[in-house]
């Protein structure tokens, strides 16, 4: 089973439903504990799972709201954590970015999205493979701070 959001918008309760990839079971896991949409930021930025309103006691829903740095928006994962494998550039994997709990590290790809990459300021960028030694059209991921910073192969 998955947990399941039917609808972008917010206050659209969570539930779990057989998985079946969709983009409404797709979920990205912050280093702060947010546990975002795996969408677009919106106009008033990330959807966030929370606690609804709030209160966390046994029953109480949990939902959709714009990310908003509060208490109720702040996970922690139980449990063992993923195992990632090596990112190998001399054989690129084009899924390597898609386990949402494995992202991308800076120069590694083929991503999609920017949240299929570590750090806050991190982001994809659309066919610059060849800078990291990857093939051309592979999406890479990168700081807000790139192309200033040299690409691995320019140093």
């Amino acid at each position: 089973m998955c947990v399941t959001r039917d609808s972008p918008k917010i206050r659209t309760p969570l539930k779990l439903s057989p998985c079946r990839g969709e983009s409404g079971q797709r979920f990205a896991i912050q280093d702060n504990g947010e546990i975002r949409t795996a969408t677009v930021p919106t106009f008033a930025g990330f959807r966030c799972v929370e606690v609804r309103g709030g209160v966390a006691l046994e029953g109480t829903p949990i939902q959709i709201f714009d990310c908003n740095k509060t208490a109720s928006q702040r996970w922690r994962l139980l449990g063992k954590p993923p195992t990632c494998p090596s990112f190998l550039s001399n054989s690129p994997d084009p899924n390597f970015c898609k386990d949402l709990s494995c992202r991308c590290s800076f120069g590694q790809g083929d991503c999609d999205f920017s949240h299929e990459c570590t750090g806050e300021l991190a982001r994809c960028v659309s066919d610059i493979g060849a800078a990291f030694g990857l093939p051309w059209d592979y999406d890479v991921c990168v700081s807000s701070k790139w192309p200033d910073e040299l690409a691995p192969l320019n140093r």
